[in-house]
């Protein structure tokens, strides 16, 4: 499990702060149920302003860039997914990358566009470790059956016996009739086979219900979301167990839904690194950001807390500073990770920019200063091409493109970043995201572009320790920060991040990048 991760056992009557004493389920209702409708109309609000901008923009191109359409699509197939969904593949018209956005699965709702390594097909046993760990070998993958609800597996893989037969044998016939639409512009023709579909779909979501509720009834672990754990599919099911990973980014509400399924619960997670995102600045104040896990963790300490100090992802060097600054020097590297670099991975050489474990790259002096786009996020776009151009060294010096993830806190620095990359074909499997979208991740080497540069020495959120404390730690064997020295130091706890790098990493400033 990761570095710093707790577990919280136990369940406990509300209280918002260490001082204030439990309280009953209906005042806990009362209480959390205006900050919900809080956090519904902030969302609203910002989903109807996003909807205004988007349709006044009419520039094509514009709405490309900023990531809130994608162009040039063409739909190759449908298929009848789990529960009659329909699965939409669409592929790119002039490559097979996709261009820099913003559209979620949730927003494309029944439609999803299947990137060449975008969905997990393998078997559910793929899942073992995720819940496990390979460090706690007593449950073999063999003694127990392992059902993953409401993902993304192939439902073949999970899905067996007659029901799901039948309902396998629908979803083919579906598909052919699905492939006749497409071709077919006769209206009657069109109108007959959507008939067809509906009648199938009804009858092969009632297959699908009946196999997934005989898989439930055999199984010894099922994986589910917080919310899929309301569905009506587990009604009349209880666990002996229920475990909620990343318990400490989730909002109390919702992890009552698993909660209520058994009699035991263990909370894990760290409440050092991001917590729930709130929109509502009022809600988030009232208490709504408060999770479970933090308040158990306040209100009982050591008594229902078990803190894991054996970290098995990074190399001693990029621990320390995150286990000196945060876990009060706790945390420990296991032997087979404290000395790994990034040299040592096959087919790398050892050179300049693999030898490092910790590189600062400072643009102070370089004429790098930030940006305001059209959306007031901050970008840098000097700082952008000094991270493309180390991430280019990297694979020159034969690190693979996909070992590599760059991370940046501002949305505009991502879309920025993958503009970029678009630029340099060695560099397509690289992996570009907030950090928040990292959070839970790991990769052999990150780039982190700070991107503020300002003569205010502004630094906005990047002063928030959880956010940093999660960018430092997704490296597993070297971690490059890009920034302006001059600016971050403003804030005591970057600066001591800086001075850290400073001593125990390499130095460059971004005028060596600049030509490159």
């Amino acid at each position: 499990m990761e570095k710093g991760k707790k577990a919280a056992m136990g369940k406990k009557a509300f209280s918002s702060s260490p001082t204030m004493p439990p309280v009953s389920l209906d005042q806990f209702v009362s209480i959390m149920a205006p900050l919900i409708d809080m956090e519904k109309v902030v969302l609203q609000e910002a989903e109807i302003s996003a909807s205004i901008s988007s349709g006044a923009t009419r520039n094509l191109e514009t709405a490309q860039k900023r990531g809130s359409a994608i162009f040039n699509l063409k739909c190759v197939d449908v298929q009848t997914g789990l529960m009659g969904k329909s699965l939409l593949e669409f592929q790119s018209t002039r490559g097979d990358v996709l261009p820099a956005h913003k559209i979620t699965y949730r927003r494309m709702k029944d439609a999803l566009i299947q990137l060449s390594k975008g969905v997990h097909k393998g078997p559910a046993s793929d899942l073992v470790p995720v819940l496990f760990g390979e460090r706690q070998p007593t449950v073999s993958k063999k003694d127990v059956t392992f059902t993953p609800f409401n993902s993304n597996l192939d439902h073949s893989q999970v899905l067996r016996g007659d029901n799901s037969s039948l309902a396998n044998d629908i979803r083919k016939e579906m598909k052919t009739l699905n492939g006749k639409l497409l071709k077919t512009k006769d209206k009657n023709t069109r109108r007959e086979i959507q008939k067809e579909l509906r009648t199938l779909t009804k009858e092969e979501r009632k297959r699908q219900q009946l196999a997934v509720m005989d898989v439930i009834k055999t199984s010894d672990v099922v994986l589910t979301t917080l919310t899929g754990a309301a569905s009506r599919k587990l009604d009349s099911t209880s666990f002996d167990l229920v475990i909620i990973d990343e318990a400490a980014q989730a909002l109390e509400i919702a992890c009552w839904m698993p909660l209520l399924k058994g009699s035991r619960c263990i909370l894990a997670g760290d409440h050092l690194q991001l917590p729930p995102t709130i929109q509502s600045v009022e809600a988030e104040k009232k208490g709504l950001g408060r999770t479970l896990f933090e308040r158990l963790a306040d209100l009982y300490g050591d008594e229902v807390t078990s803190m894991l100090t054996v970290q098995y992802r990074m190399h001693e060097l990029i621990m320390n500073w995150s286990s000196k600054e945060l876990y009060d020097s706790k945390i420990e590297a296991h032997p087979r990770v404290a000395a790994h670099a990034l040299y040592d991975l096959e087919g790398t050489n050892k050179s300049t920019s693999t030898e490092a474990t910790l590189l600062l790259v400072d643009i102070a002096g370089c004429d790098m200063e930030e940006k305001k786009d059209e959306e007031d996020s901050t970008l840098n776009e000097g700082e952008a091409k000094v991270a493309i151009a180390h991430a280019k060294r990297l694979v020159s010096s034969g690190v693979q493109a996909s070992d590599i993830g760059i991370i940046t806190p501002y949305a505009a620095q991502v879309v920025l970043l993958k503009i970029l990359r678009g630029n340099e074909d060695k560099l397509k499997e690289v992996e570009i995201s907030t950090v928040d979208g990292f959070q839970g991740r790991e990769k052999e080497a990150i780039i982190i572009s700070m991107v503020r540069s300002n003569s205010k020495s502004e630094v906005g959120f990047l002063s928030d320790r959880r956010r940093m404390n999660v960018a430092v730690t997704r490296a597993r064997r070297q971690c490059c920060i890009v920034c302006d020295t001059e600016t971050v130091s403003s804030d005591r706890f970057l600066k001591r991040l800086v001075e850290y790098f400073e001593e125990h990493g390499e130095y460059l400033s971004a005028s060596e990048y600049i030509d490159e």
